[in-house]
């Protein structure tokens, strides 16, 4: 793909030269939530390796140790565009790390009630260990790197993955955690253990019954605001209110984070993954939706990673009139929205006013 031609409208702010003259027939604003209104490195990823760790513990007997080494796959993993959903996620680094273990183990049935304190040390390290894990961890960063620009889902993944199991002996292994711990429904195991570890028992109390495997206060404690009240207020008065939520969070864990911030959005025009009608990213028809619920004629998408803009240029081919704004919030987003065309790169989400009131503009290129 060629490169677009970017300017630089001040410190941390480019626009494609293709877009700029378009920016002022914006008149609607929808953002993604996570790494976008919400850093989750400290929770949702959190959330990600006490998940693995527990299941790799306690189904296969693999003591692991999962730091925050970890999060630089996940990172890269979100640039491939197939992972939107934390549970692929946690499932392709699982299966990685039980393809490279020393031995093959024997699964001991279903996952009990776990004392996650006994989890919570071992994923609080810089370097995962023992040592095969490093390894199974580089061997996926450069399968990612090998992919990067592509989109990518979990099974293009597993299908590279099982020429390694194939040739370690780890064909049922991998087999059996796909059709065993990998469900396709909220009730299977590692959907429900990932929710109970990220929410917490109050909240699942509350919204799903009763915890199964996880009783403590939850990961979601960690989540941290991105965005500041003072940038939605400006951003309302820039787009007369008209400010929607597209985002694969669910609604109640939005709610908890973002509390008195929701107030700035348009409530008919907020979409979460356990609405009727969410349809998982890249899939344009959320957008389309949302877009149309306040009633724009161009609208702007502000989002992290690389399903949002696949996401923002699947509805450019259904009709919809859209730009993507994309936040630098992945160490690895950079290239790929350059290499793919964003219209809007900012480092700090923070600095999208900025970014959309420099109107006229006055741009100069790029060294």
């Amino acid at each position: 793909m060629r490169q677009s031609s970017y300017r630089i409208l001040g410190e941390g702010i480019l626009v494609s030269a293709k877009s700029l003259e378009e920016l002022g027939d914006l008149d609607a604003i929808i953002f993604d939530c996570d790494g976008t209104l919400i850093d989750v490195e400290e929770s949702y990823y959190l959330a990600t390796r006490l998940t693995i760790s527990i299941i790799l513990r306690e189904i296969y007997g693999l003591e692991v140790k999962l730091g925050r080494d970890v999060n630089q796959v996940i990172k890269l993993l979100k640039m491939l565009g197939g992972f939107n959903d934390e549970i692929n996620t946690a499932s392709i680094i699982a299966q990685t790390i039980l393809a490279f273990s020393p031995k093959e183990h024997v699964r001991r049935g279903r996952l009990s009630q776990v004392d996650i304190t006994i989890f919570l040390e071992n994923v609080s390290r810089d370097r995962s260990e023992p040592d095969f894990i490093p390894n199974a961890l580089r061997w996926l960063t450069d399968k990612c790197m090998e992919l990067y620009g592509k989109y990518v889902t979990r099974t293009d993944l597993e299908k590279v993955l099982d020429g390694v199991a194939s040739s370690k002996g780890r064909e049922n292994i991998l087999s059996d955690f796909r059709i065993n711990i990998c469900g396709e429904s909220p009730s299977d195991m590692l959907p429900r253990l990932f929710n109970e570890i990220f929410d917490g028992e109050d909240m699942m109390e509350k919204f799903e019954g009763e915890p199964r495997y996880v009783r403590w206060d939850g990961a979601i404690k960690n989540d941290k605001l991105l965005i500041r009240e003072e940038t939605l207020r400006d951003l309302s008065e820039m787009f007369s209110g008209r400010m929607g939520i597209l985002s694969g969070r669910r609604r109640w864990e939005a709610e908890y984070t973002l509390n008195d911030l929701l107030k700035y959005f348009d409530p008919k025009a907020t979409i979460f993954s356990d609405d009727p009608t969410w349809c998982e990213k890249p899939d344009p028809m959320g957008l389309i939706r949302c877009s149309r619920l306040l009633n724009s004629n161009k609208i702007l998408y502000v989002g992290d990673s690389s399903e949002d803009l696949l996401m923002v240029k699947n509805a450019l081919k259904k009709g919809l009139n859209s730009l993507m704004a994309s936040v630098l919030t992945n160490d690895f987003s950079l290239n790929y929205f350059i290499e793919m065309g964003a219209d809007i790169i900012v480092e700090d989400v923070n600095l999208l006013p900025k970014a959309l009131s420099g109107r006229p503009w006055s741009p100069f290129k790029l060294p």
